[in-house]
């Protein structure tokens, strides 16, 4: 992680203005109830906590996505009881969003668009890494039409061959059937799960669609493994 090489990936600056102090309570606010909703509603429980221990240095969580809820709790889950900070990625017109933009502010999200990678912007995503933070992703880029996994982008692997950090795959099980895409609201408390696997070490630095598809179908195979999905791989 000593270097830096420009690619195509599309990421951009983080939003760093200041929150104001609604803001700050709004989040805090939800934050606690997401963490009531996955532990209490959905009888939540964490399989493989052990795994992001096994990483002394920063890592990408990258996670399947099938609901609105799979970012706020996973944020709220790992800062709240594990004292952990998870900075996502989040596409631009997330920013726009009347229910999210104050939200993805407050947790300092990193804007995606289709134009591009900001130098400064991978800048920061290495310094999150360098102080051993933790890069939020879904490989997917979009949640889910029916609970199954969809088509990866290889966004994951690039940042991961771009920083050399590791890779842990995570699956979320029940959180569509609580609030998938077709829904306006949350409905049904479903039993969750946050599984956590084992970390992918990136030991290469070929910069090529080739090996990007393999790293990318390697992580999203072994989410499927988590939640008992098959991944199929378009490469």
């Amino acid at each position: 992680m000593d270097h830096y090489k420009d690619s195509s990936a599309v990421i951009v600056s983080t939003d760093e203005n200041e929150l104001t102090s609604f803001e700050r309570f709004y989040f805090k606010l939800v934050q606690n109830l997401s963490v009531n909703v996955f532990e209490n509603y959905c009888q939540g429980e964490v399989e493989g906590l052990e795994n992001i221990y096994k990483v002394d240095s920063g890592f990408i969580l990258a996670c399947n996505h099938a609901s609105y809820l799979d970012w706020l709790v996973l944020y709220s889950i790992f800062k709240n009881r594990y004292d952990k900070e998870i900075v996502f990625l989040a596409k631009e017109r997330l920013y726009k969003s009347f229910i999210f933009r104050k939200l993805i502010k407050a947790a300092n999200c990193i804007k995606v668009t289709d134009a591009g990678l900001s130098i400064s912007s991978m800048r920061k995503i290495y310094r999150k890494l360098r102080q051993k933070g933790i890069i939020g992703i879904f490989p997917e880029g979009t949640r889910s039409y029916n609970g199954e996994l969809l088509q990866a982008k290889d966004g994951v692997a690039k940042i991961a061959v771009l920083t050399g950090a590791p890779i842990i795959p995570v699956g979320i099980e029940g959180l569509y059937e609580v609030w998938s895409r077709h829904k306006l609201i949350p409905t049904g408390f479903s039993k969750c799960k946050i599984k956590i696997g084992n970390p992918i070490y990136i030991n290469q630095t070929r910069h090529d669609p080739v090996s990007y598809g393999h790293i990318t179908g390697k992580v999203m195979t072994d989410i499927g493994r988590l939640i008992g999905k098959k991944y199929i791989h378009p490469h």
